[in-house]
């Protein structure tokens, strides 16, 4: 099923609780066999990233305290390739495994909204791949 009509009650302004609310009372853990939910267990390896990578260029546990403290803010998932999307209501914010700084992509958008233009292919990414 597309990723569209799965989100389709979702309104575009969803918060990204409301969003994952969402999929765990529709039992999703995935969408388009790319995006994996695995809730607190993904955010737990998410952190034992951050640790083992430790080093000036990645994202530290310092970093990810400034992106909570932002209202609304959630770990949303990781991808099959061990990319992490994290999100708050007016962005969402793509990190690639290596979890390097320069490298983590920021979108202006809501989550439904990343979602559906990344299945449109209209989301323009160096780490996700193109979806056709």
């Amino acid at each position: 099923m597309s990723i569209s009509k799965q989100l389709q009650p979702l309104r575009d302004d969803s918060s990204p609780a409301e969003f994952l609310d969402f999929l765990s009372a529709q039992s999703l853990e995935s969408l388009d066999d790319f995006f994996i939910f695995s809730g607190s267990d993904g955010y737990k390896q998410f952190i034992e990233a951050i640790d083992f990578l430790h080093s000036n260029a990645t994202l530290s546990q310092e970093d990810l305290g400034s992106l909570k403290a932002q209202p609304s803010f959630h770990y949303i998932c990781q991808t099959i390739d061990g990319d992490y999307l994290l999100a708050t209501s007016e962005q969402v914010l793509v990190v690639p495994s290596s979890l390097n700084k320069t490298d983590i992509e920021r979108y202006a958008l809501s989550i439904v909204p990343f979602f559906l233009k990344y299945e449109d292919g209209s989301l323009s990414s160096k780490i996700l791949p193109k979806n056709y």
